[in-house]
C-alpha cells in the first residue's frame, strides 16, 4: 500500500500501482477491441527537461550551482513516466496518467511536483497528455501544440528529442 492508500494490481502480467489503473488498462483491451483504438502500450520514462535542477544548465555545459560553481556535480534531468501511451485509429497518438481520488473524494494526486511536470512537458513535448480519473472523467492537461515547433530547435535539441523518444 502506498501514500495514497493504492492497492498494486496485476493485470495480464504487468503490475499497476492501482486498481484504478489495472481497470484502465482493461477499459483500452476492451476498446481495442471495439476497434476504436489501434493498440496501447504503457508509458516510458519521457526528459520534459534536459536541463540540470540545481543550476539550469544544458547537457555538456559546467554546473553553475547557487553559491558558485559545483565541480560538474548536476542534478538529474527531468524525467514523467505517463501511465500509458494510447494509439487511436484516427489521429495522433496520446499519453494518458490516471489519478485516482483520495479518500475525500479530492484530487490529492495532483501534487506540485506533477503540476511543474505538466507545464515542462506543455514546453517541451509535442504530444497530448490527458488526465483520466477514477470517475470516468478525462481532461487534456497539454495539447502537445504548446511545444516549439521542430523548426526552432537547434540541431543538438533534435538529436537529444531524438533520443529520449527512441525505445
Amino acid at each position: 500500500m502506498t501514500k495514497y492508500h493504492n492497492i498494486r494490481t496485476p493485470y495480464k502480467g504487468h503490475m499497476y500501482d492501482s486498481k484504478g489503473e489495472a481497470e484502465y488498462a482493461m477499459k483500452l483491451d476492451l476498446r481495442v477491441a471495439a476497434g476504436e483504438l489501434v493498440d496501447w502500450a504503457n508509458g516510458q520514462a519521457i526528459a520534459v527537461d534536459d536541463r540540470c535542477m540545481a543550476c539550469n544548465a544544458r547537457p555538456g555545459e559546467p554546473c553553475r550551482g547557487p553559491k558558485g560553481p559545483m565541480a560538474g556535480f548536476h542534478r538529474d534531468r527531468m524525467t514523467y513516466t505517463p501511465d500509458f501511451e494510447v494509439y487511436p485509429k484516427e489521429g495522433r497518438m496520446y499519453y494518458v496518467d490516471f489519478k485516482g481520488l483520495g479518500r475525500s473524494g479530492k484530487r490529492v494526486t495532483e501534487t506540485p511536483l506533477f503540476r511543474t511536470k505538466v507545464r515542462q512537458w506543455r514546453k517541451n513535448i509535442p504530444h497530448e497528455l490527458r488526465v483520466a480519473y477514477r470517475t470516468g472523467e478525462e481532461k487534456v492537461v497539454a495539447t502537445g501544440n504548446e511545444a516549439r515547433p521542430y523548426k526552432d530547435f537547434t540541431i543538438g535539441e533534435l538529436q537529444v528529442f531524438a533520443r529520449r523518444m527512441a525505445p
